[in-house]
Formats: C-alpha cells, structure tokens, sequence
C-alpha cells in the first residue's frame, strides 16, 4: 500500500477486521469516515445506469410475487415453497438473493397462515426494496382492517410524491392516516417507525431518510422505498392473528424513482390484497 499518512476515507459500513488491516497497512495515516460529507450524497441521485439496475431488481421482485403467488398454497411444504421461489429468482439473472428464513420449514401451508415476503435480489450490487403480504384461504376482520389501512396510507403519500415534496411532509402525512384507521381496532396506536430511506446499493439504507423533522427535498434521480405498514412488533399477535412470527411486519413496500414531473413506482404488482 502505497499511502503512508494523511487522510484514508472510509464509508460508514465499513467492518472493523477491514479498518484493523488498513491500520496495520498505514499506521500513520488517519481513517477517517466520509460517508455523511462524501459518499452519501454522491449516492443519493442516482444515474441513468444506476437507475436501470435497480430497475431490474425490481422487476424481478415482481416475477418472484408473481410466482409467490403460484407456489403458495394449503398443504403444501414450506421447503418446497422456498425452493420454488429461489428457482425463480436465479433463473430471472438476479447476482445475488436472500429468501426469508421460515420457522419450521419441514411444516405444511395451513388455511389462514399469513406470508409477507420480502426478496433481496441485488444486480450489479445495486436492489430494489419491495415486499407484499399473502393470505392463504381466509382472511379475519382486522386482517382486513390492518391492510386496508396500508393500501388507504400507501395511496394517499404516491398522492404526494412530487418533486420539491420534504421527507418530514411525507411521514407525517403517512403517520395520520394508519394512526387514524388502526385507532378503530387497537385504541391509541402510535407508529413509531419512519416512512422510508432511499435504496441503491445493497447491504444498507441510504439518504433521503423519509421521516419527521428531515426537510430534505425530492428532488428528481432519487429512489427511495416507501414502506407502508405499522412495522415490525408494532401489532402484537393478539391484535392481528396470522402475521408473521408473534407481530406484523410491513404491509406493502414498493421502490420510487422520482422524476422531474412526478414519479413511477419501479415495481409494479398489485398492492391489492392477495388471498390464495
């Protein structure tokens, strides 16, 4: 290594076995960690090839709910069910993916067991973040009520996306609304997660962070997820019987691209509620 002293930049993930070998390598040399004044802001408006990478994981988000959709049915094995949906995303050209872990991947699909999947298929080390909730058999009333409230909250912030639009005005506006609506089967319901984070390079959430108090504007060539749902531990199991492994996780997340006139929603499968 040539560089002996001054200043090694380093982003912010970086894994402390690599920061001891930098030392070693560059004692005098100060690590410095750049990701706030350097990195992420060249991360966060992405170009046109960035832009068409994660264009592509998207799209392969969609070809694996789609073929969620196809494998997920009563009575079948759980491990069979993830083999399927892992075939899919390696033949799709996906580099990488991780398939959601299941409990007791030996059981069998029950009527009113409840899937909310979310695929990490990155290209070129570039993702996109989506995920979508499926109910086998039947749903229950406050499943209906819950993801009601997740369309009503999802709708209502696409209806705000636009350049120049804060983060701060986006999560509040999404805060009020599932507050509103929850509040009838779970009185006084506070979420307390935040709207969103921009996506791009797999392994973390970039800027913007989609949450109150960040007055950071849209601004075209971001792509940030926006993640609709009262978050994960929030809804405890009494309160919704079926989702997930004692809480619900989130309801629907899809991946934005803002553009200079508005935006598009880079995947594109249904936000309805899905019943197999």
């Amino acid at each position: 290594m040539k560089v002996k002293k001054g200043i090694i930049g380093v982003e912010e993930e970086m894994r402390h076995t690599d920061h001891l070998l930098l030392k070693e390598a560059a004692p005098e040399a100060t690590i410095k960690n750049v990701s706030k004044i350097i990195l992420d802001p060249l991360r966060m408006i992405k170009d046109d090839l960035e832009i068409a990478k994660i264009r592509k994981s998207a799209q392969i988000c969609d070809h694996f709910f789609k073929t969620a959709t196809e494998v997920i049915g009563e009575g079948r094995l759980l491990n069979e069910i993830r083999i399927e949906l892992a075939k899919c995303i390696v033949e799709a050209g996906a580099d990488s993916s991780r398939i959601p872990q299941m409990a007791d991947a030996s059981r069998r699909v029950n009527r009113g067991d409840v899937f909310d999947v979310e695929p990490d298929i990155t290209i070129d080390g570039y993702y996109a973040e989506a995920s979508r909730t499926f109910f086998v058999g039947e749903t229950t009333n406050r499943e209906q009520i819950i993801w009601k409230a997740c369309m009503k909250s999802y709708d209502e912030i696409e209806g705000l996306i636009r350049p120049g639009v804060t983060m701060h005005q986006l999560d509040v506006a999404f805060k009020n609304s599932i507050q509103e609506d929850l509040r009838e089967i779970i009185p006084n319901f506070k979420s307390k997660r935040r709207l969103g984070h921009g996506v791009g390079i797999a392994g973390g959430h970039e800027i913007p962070l989609i949450q109150e108090f960040n007055l950071m504007k849209a601004a075209p060539g971001m792509v940030f997820a926006i993640d609709a749902g009262p978050g994960p531990g929030a809804i405890k199991k009494q309160d919704c019987s079926g989702f997930g492994h004692g809480s619900v996780a989130s309801g629907i997340t899809s991946t934005i691209l803002i553009t200079k006139k508005g935006f598009e929603r880079l995947d594109k499968f249904t936000h309805d509620m899905i019943i197999l």
